[in-house]
């Protein structure tokens, strides 16, 4: 049996070598040098991975996310995206652990760009209402103040320990491999309850938020409310206090008790088309202090005296509610005639 064992082992040792001087002549000739180039451009030609690209992505995402908190009040959002960018291209830079180091970087910049958003969210940029709160802060929470400075905190912590790496020598990093690993793994943890720990409390702060905001409108509407119905009541006993009175169509001095127009439309009297009043505003003493040109889309109606000596006179008048113009009574006023310019009456 070891005999023929020796045997076949010689055959099969022979086939082997015959094998290779085959092909070695092969790779001498045409083929062979076809089959080298091939695979040296194998070798040269390395198609981009999913990584490469994510990375370029992240590095685009993180320079404008850093851009855009250079620009926030909050000091150290523009500090929290500036180490998260460091920390990424310390990883790019890295030989050692370069699948991990990439995945926390990514970890970081989701989380400097999840931490602006909220921001955003919370100090929305059309809301100038609420100027008692403190701008400076990342938000009037305190609890989630301290969870943004907290994870502020594990982003410099992880800048320090890539820096520190990168400067070891060759001969160290190599033994120190698995334990980088297991630091990098440490440091993701931290990083993912930090961000579970502000995630939840910022929800908290957003719904706060939210329903501040909802009160805030409530009372708003409810104020607005009242004071639409203290000017309809103004205008009710207006309207109550100037009786109808009967004249000449023909006089010009003839007047009416109430004129009550649609929104936007022009006021005629007597055939004679009013495109807006000059109101006089009296000072205390009962002289002329100042004339107004109120536009005919902003009244509501006018108020003639019974009697009046100068013709075209009025009363007062009544603004529309939706205005924002007070009522005035007893405000000498001349209307516009067809071939007149409007004039104060003294």
């Amino acid at each position: 049996m070891k005999a023929i064992f020796t045997k076949l082992k010689g055959k099969l040792g022979k086939s082997g070598s015959k094998r290779r001087k085959s092909l070695e002549t092969a790779g001498s000739g045409g083929a062979g040098i076809a089959v080298r180039s091939c695979f040296q451009l194998h070798r040269t030609y390395v198609k981009p991975s999913f990584r490469s690209t994510c990375w370029d992505l992240s590095d685009q995402v993180l320079s404008a996310l850093n851009i855009a908190a250079q620009s926030s009040p909050v000091p150290y959002l523009a500090t929290l995206s500036t180490v998260a960018l460091s920390i990424f291209k310390a990883a790019q830079g890295a030989k050692e652990n370069r699948e991990a180091l990439g995945e926390l970087s990514k970890t970081a910049c989701d989380f400097a760009s999840s931490v602006l958003d909220t921001y955003r969210e919370l100090h929305p940029s059309d809301s100038g209402s609420d100027t008692s709160q403190d701008q400076s802060s990342f938000s009037s929470d305190h609890v989630l103040n301290n969870h943004v400075e907290l994870l502020l905190k594990t982003f410099k912590n992880i800048n320090d320990w890539i820096t520190r790496v990168k400067t070891r020598k060759l001969f160290c990093r190599l033994i120190s491999y698995k334990s980088d690993l297991r630091e990098i793994q440490k440091f993701r943890g931290q990083l993912r309850d930090a961000m579970d720990k502000f995630q939840l409390q910022s929800s908290i702060a957003l719904r706060t938020y939210a329903s501040q905001t909802e009160r805030n409108n409530v009372t708003r509407h409810e104020q607005t409310q009242e004071r639409l119905i203290i000017i309809q009541e103004e205008m009710q006993i207006l309207i109550r206090r100037s009786p109808p009175t009967t004249s000449d169509s023909n006089s010009p001095s003839s007047s009416h008790a109430n004129i009550v127009t649609p929104a936007g439309s022009d006021i005629v009297i007597e055939s004679e088309k009013l495109v807006g009043f000059g109101a006089a505003a009296m000072s205390p003493n009962g002289l002329l202090a100042a004339s107004i040109l109120q536009p005919a889309s902003t009244i509501q109606g006018i108020i003639l005296p019974k009697d009046s000596s100068q013709p075209g006179s009025i009363e007062g008048i009544v603004s529309r509610p939706d205005a924002g113009l007070m009522s005035l009574k007893r405000c000498p006023v001349w209307y516009q005639h067809p071939r007149k310019r409007p004039r104060l009456s003294v």
